[in-house]
């Protein structure tokens, strides 16, 4: 992976870190952050292309089982919210509407569901282990409707 990253051609920018590289289930992109946007690139190397730009901080992408569609956590409207956007780019749908942060961690096996972790439920305070990190898993229909 650091030999196909280091191979890639970025914009200008400072020097900022790759982030939150994922592989394509086909194998055939990674998706990762740069400064706080989205990349995708062919794992054969190459150019970058840029997916998302937003002012916002948007990472931890991940893949939907058919390669086509990448979910991930942007603040856009102020908490982490879930996203979904075309691997080929475009509009990002935004899934979950929620004070709280969620975070998107897996796709359902037939890419029905995103799963995504929240503390929407408990707080800190009344779990076994007291930690603002912990929380409830939850899944959300890219097609859009509430997230259970």
């Amino acid at each position: 992976m650091i030999i196909l990253l280091t191979a890639l051609s970025l914009p200008a920018r400072s020097a900022e870190w790759l982030r939150y590289p994922a592989l394509s289930p086909d194998g055939k992109t990674i998706v990762f952050t740069h400064g706080a946007d989205l990349y995708t690139v062919p794992t054969s190397g190459g150019e970058a292309r840029q997916l998302t730009q937003h002012v916002t901080r948007e990472f931890h992408p991940l893949w939907s089982p058919d390669s086509q569609q990448i979910a991930f956590a942007s603040d856009r409207h102020g908490n982490h919210d879930v996203f979904i956007i075309p691997c080929s780019g475009g509009t990002a749908r935004r899934l979950t509407h929620h004070s709280n942060d969620d975070l998107p961690w897996s796709f359902s096996a037939d890419g029905s569901a995103v799963i995504f972790s929240s503390t929407r439920l408990d707080s800190a305070t009344t779990l076994d282990i007291p930690n603002g990190r912990a929380g409830e898993s939850g899944h959300s229909q890219p097609q859009g409707g509430k997230p259970t």
